[in-house]
């Protein structure tokens, strides 16, 4: 493979992140960044492998320098707040969730992590708000709920 093909790199490491190698994938798009420093995908990209790896502190720092190059991407602030609540973090998680709903109102993924950290925090009026609204913007309800019991479960 040619090392300075940055496509290339950015490829194998979308198939890495999907056999679940992310240790492979981050370095995968290290080499993107690396040929191409301001290539937002590849940060997002990486900061979800690091966060697969449990490496949240890094994966954090990506998310950040992503939302630096696009501070407007909604789906960096709520892959950002799910990394801040797998961190135990949920008043962070719930502030990005709350950004990426000001940024797309009709972003469903938003409103069902939104939801899932307020059930967590006993708050379940608004818990049972944000999970309705995540429906009625297509999310699967059966996934929602399946992934309520087992955040619920693990926490």
């Amino acid at each position: 493979m040619d090392p300075g093909n940055a496509d290339a790199f950015f490829n194998l490491g979308f198939i890495h992140i999907q056999q679940s190698q992310p240790e492979l994938a981050i370095d995968d798009f290290s080499n993107v960044i690396t040929i191409n420093p301001a290539d937002v995908e590849a940060y997002i990209n990486r900061g979800l492998a690091y966060r697969d790896n449990g490496d949240y502190e890094l994966a954090i720092d990506d998310f950040d320098q992503a939302i630096l190059f696009n501070p407007r991407d909604s789906s960096t602030y709520v892959d950002r707040g799910i990394t801040y609540d797998n961190m135990a973090q949920p008043e962070r998680a719930i502030e990005d969730f709350n950004q990426a709903i000001v940024f797309d109102p009709r972003n469903g993924l938003a409103y069902a992590n939104r939801a899932l950290v307020l059930a967590f925090l006993k708050q379940e009026a608004e818990a049972r708000e944000d999970a309705d609204r995540s429906i009625a913007l297509g999310i699967d309800r059966e996934t929602l709920i399946t992934t309520l019991e087992l955040n619920l479960l693990h926490k």
